[in-house]
């Protein structure tokens, strides 16, 4: 479960790699806005999303302990800007409300929402991330992802050894 503008939210387990904190995000040029911008894990050049920006939401700003949900999305990895990391919850089948059962009729398919669940926390949305980018969005997700991958490829020998020093904001330590 993670926190955005005081919503609960909850994604599956299975394709979440890793949750860190805040790190550079390095921004693209010539990205078309889908991304924050790129961020180095394990050598491998990860996009970045800020869901608050993704859902229209209000925009806050991005500190030290602001956690990065690292996720598999269709053979990329993507990493997710949420306000809170809260909790790994188990559901039942029979504990999540479909969106077909409690919306209007013709507006049951949401494919974003897998369904609502009530926690002690509250009221938590079930996304499905096969539907959280458009494919469109997806597409542009990877190509900036291997424009960068490329890119530093490229780099000289003497860059590659300062950006392995810099510390979680871009300090070399």
């Amino acid at each position: 479960m993670f926190e955005l503008d005081g919503q609960i939210y909850a994604l599956p387990i299975a394709p979440i790699v890793q949750i860190i904190e805040m790190v550079t995000i390095r921004p693209v040029p010539q990205d078309k806005g889908v991304a924050e911008g790129l961020i180095n894990v394990g050598g491998m050049a990860v996009p970045v999303i800020d869901l608050r920006r993704h859902f229209g939401l209000p925009a806050t700003p991005l500190c030290l302990y602001t956690p990065i949900v690292l996720v598999q999305i269709d053979q990329l990895t993507v990493g997710l800007v949420v306000d809170e990391v809260m909790d790994v919850i188990g559901l039942v089948d029979d504990h999540v409300v479909r969106p077909a059962d409690i919306l209007p009729e013709g507006l049951g398919e949401v494919p974003l929402l897998r369904g609502l669940a009530h926690v002690p926390e509250g009221t938590v949305f079930l996304l499905d991330l096969e539907h959280l980018f458009l494919p469109s969005q997806k597409q542009a997700l990877a190509q900036v992802a291997r424009a960068l991958s490329w890119e530093e490829e490229t780099e000289r020998p003497e860059d590659r050894v300062a950006s392995e020093m810099e510390g979680p904001l871009g300090q070399v330590v």
